[in-house]
């Protein structure tokens, strides 16, 4: 299995350049095309009595974002390589999360920073993830590499548990070794785990790497 579309969002004040490289790396190593995605809206004013705002003092906002955008894009391109055939770019001034989220339905990778900052100028990734409707990589900040060597799924017998677990497949088919750990409540009745290693075979054959599943025992409570 592979990622034909990788899309990675790029900050529009410039801190995501080791997210653009750990993107483009990725789409080399699964052949995809790469598309750079940015966003912002004009800053809120405050509503108090007696502010004034211009049409002039907006359109320089408008400007300035704009600009913003076009350097966005420009180190976009530089990072992710101008020779790469398969580039795409994407901005608007609208929203950053809602715009990243609707374009998402174009990529089969989305790749977003972590860190929160001003909602006027970057997404938050929990909204993102939540909305976008497509699997999502959250990259820490300053991280431009991606190792598959070994990987841990938290496992919970969900809908979106099993989505999520199906979502990764690329990344599993890559992996040498794959831990599962699920947390099994604890009750009178007894329970053991719900993602039984008969169960857990079928998914490891379609990865094809060596696996482990580890139990957890967890309070009633959990």
């Amino acid at each position: 299995m592979s990622f034909a579309t990788v899309m990675v969002s790029v900050d529009i004040d410039g801190e995501s350049d080791a997210r653009i490289r750990l993107a483009a790396q990725l789409a080399d190593r699964f052949a995809s095309d790469l598309i750079g995605i940015s966003a912002a809206i004009l800053p809120p004013y405050p509503a108090e009595s007696g502010y004034f705002v211009t049409g002039q003092a907006v359109e320089r906002e408008r400007q300035d974002i704009e600009a913003a955008l076009a350097r966005a894009e420009v180190t976009f391109r530089g990072i992710a390589g101008i020779d790469r055939k398969r580039l795409q770019w994407r901005s608007s001034i609208e929203l950053p999360n809602s715009y990243v989220a609707s374009q998402a339905r174009a990529a089969d990778l989305l790749i977003i920073g972590r860190q929160a900052g001003d909602v006027a100028r970057s997404q938050d990734s929990g909204g993102v993830v939540l909305r976008a409707g497509r699997p999502v990589l959250v990259v820490p900040p300053n991280v431009d590499t991606l190792s598959e060597e070994r990987v841990i799924v938290g496992w919970k017998d969900t809908r979106d548990a099993r989505r999520a677990l199906r979502d990764a497949l690329p990344f599993l088919e890559r992996a040498e070794a794959v831990t599962i750990v699920e947390r099994i409540r604890r009750s009178t009745h007894g329970s053991g785990p719900a993602m039984s290693p008969d169960t857990w075979r079928g998914t490891r054959c379609r990865s094809g790497r060596p696996s482990t599943l580890i139990p957890r025992a967890a309070s009633p409570r959990n």
